[in-house]
């Protein structure tokens, strides 16, 4: 029987959390354990949590006494966990009932096995088209790069969710998330880990939800946020040209949305691989249409 743990960090979202922690319950495959790590929430979100998961033999609540983040959180997390495999969940998503039994048919083929997304939505303000085009960019039939053999230009292509990884706790646990990182610190988590040599394989089953929300952020926090993740890519000596370009690639037109000259220069460097350049314009042009279509 496999040992799994399931790490999830949270902060003043019991309401979610309480969701997210249920389905992890309901695994036909049961963890081992749940932990909980609590990102200094208020008082009376605490006393919420320690009145239902106090004393509860599967859940481990962690507090901690001051604000770290969401990267410190899973750090913790992850060094608390003693399963011999490891789940990280954020607290406003989900996992199906099969997620975990279902992983580990296929995680004893690689060291990190991922499953597909379900997409939605409870926030009135996100449009259809938009969810429809996330749903089609996790589907099969999107895929420009396969995981289990481009596994580098994978993730920062298509960016899976973090719930949708299943990985083995010696490897998770000798790498950190970067708490410099306000934005994509879980993509860059498995991208060390791809860097490293890890065995990544894809299995074709939906097994986890994401909760798509509006950004609160501002425009101009957001993309400095998103410049640290992009930076970070593009300068890593590990990443290939190929890489690289998907890197310039998103960044540039992430600029460009933003009405930066540097959106232009990016993307001008992208141009001297034209079939990578065609390759990731055609991948985004359709990601549009298809949230667009009837």
């Amino acid at each position: 029987m496999a040992n799994i743990s399931i790490v999830i960090p949270t902060c003043n979202r019991y309401d979610y959390l309480k969701m997210a922690v249920n389905s992890a319950l309901a695994q036909t495959l049961a963890p081992c354990e749940i932990i909980v790590v609590d990102d200094d929430s208020d008082p009376m979100v605490v006393d919420k949590m320690t009145h239902r998961w106090g004393d509860h033999p599967s859940v481990r609540l962690h507090l901690l006494p001051e604000k770290g983040g969401v990267s410190h959180a899973r750090n913790v997390g992850k060094q608390l966990s003693s399963g011999d495999y490891l789940l990280f969940l954020d607290d406003d998503d989900l996992l199906l009932p099969d997620m975990l039994e279902k992983c580990m048919e296929d995680i004893k083929t690689a060291d990190i096995v991922s499953c597909r997304t379900r997409m939605i939505s409870d926030d009135a303000g996100l449009s259809k088209a938009k969810i429809k085009s996330y749903r089609w960019g996790y589907s099969k039939q999107a895929e420009v790069y396969s995981l289990d053999s481009r596994p580098v230009e994978h993730l920062l292509l298509h960016a899976p969710s973090i719930h949708s990884f299943v990985g083995k706790s010696s490897l998770l646990k000798s790498v950190n998330f970067d708490e410099d990182l306000k934005y994509g610190e879980d993509l860059d988590y498995w991208l060390q880990l791809a860097h490293g040599g890890a065995a990544f394989h894809k299995v074709e089953f939906e097994g986890a939800v994401y909760r798509m929300h509006r950004k609160n952020a501002s425009g101009f926090a957001l993309y400095k946020q998103k410049e640290g993740y992009y930076e970070k890519q593009i300068s890593n000596r590990d990443t290939d040209s190929t890489a690289q370009g998907i890197a310039r690639f998103k960044f540039g037109l992430m600029s460009l949305f933003q009405f930066r000259m540097r959106g232009v220069i990016l993307l001008l460097r992208t141009v001297t691989n034209p079939i990578g350049f065609f390759r990731h314009s055609y991948f985004f042009i359709r990601l549009v249409l298809v949230g667009y279509r009837n």
